[in-house]
């Protein structure tokens, strides 16, 4: 079959076929075999997924399923460090894209102060502890080195006005809190971005 090829492709100048030498037949066929060789190749590094879309294209598509379950149960620890000179910290929990819980953690050089906010509604309910530590700030490698000196539990409003009876020592920071740390997210926005206040 290669020789009718070449056989009916070659013909000389007087309109006769004539036959390649076997030398050219063999340079012939291994350029052909290389040429597609080289197509393959470049085939297979073309990157697709198992649904057939480039790479590129599919990274860029998130279906609105996907948002949905990406938007249910997010957690962030945003550094607030303005509430204290030692720093702070808030572990905040959005559920559907709005706030359901912060754990903040307010260091102090002779102790520190655990403060949860469960949010439900309008209504915010507050666990509050003050701990003192028992040795240096920089000695403090777990809560065996400190010590509970108070334990307190109420509610307020939004606003940050107390719905219950409140001890009067309680850590008022919930004005800093609004101001640093959004109520709402959505997963195309930064957790850097600040919410308006409410």
């Amino acid at each position: 079959m290669v020789d009718l090829y070449f056989q009916l492709y070659n013909k000389d100048n007087m309109g006769k076929f004539s036959t390649f030498p076997e030398a050219q037949k063999r340079m012939y066929l291994m350029k052909s075999f290389f040429n597609l060789l080289i197509i393959l190749v470049l085939l297979s590094c073309i990157p697709e997924n198992k649904h057939g879309i480039s790479q590129k294209t599919s990274t860029t598509l998130i279906t609105k399923e996907e948002i949905s379950k990406i938007n249910k149960d997010t957690v962030i620890t945003y550094n607030i460090e303005e509430m204290s000179s030692e720093g702070a910290e808030a572990i905040v929990t959005y559920k559907n894209g709005q706030i359901e819980k912060s754990e903040i953690t307010v260091y102090g050089e002779t102790g520190q102060a655990r403060i949860t906010y469960f949010f439900n509604n309008n209504q915010v309910n507050v666990a509050e502890k003050k701990y003192s530590y028992n040795n240096n700030i920089e000695n403090i490698n777990s809560e065996k080195d400190m010590k509970l000196i108070k334990d307190i539990s109420y509610s307020m409003d939004l606003n940050g006005t107390p719905l219950t009876k409140v001890d009067n020592e309680r850590l008022d920071i919930f004005q800093e809190f609004k101001e640093l740390v959004p109520f709402y997210y959505n997963v195309t926005m930064h957790h850097n971005i600040r919410k308006p206040s409410l």
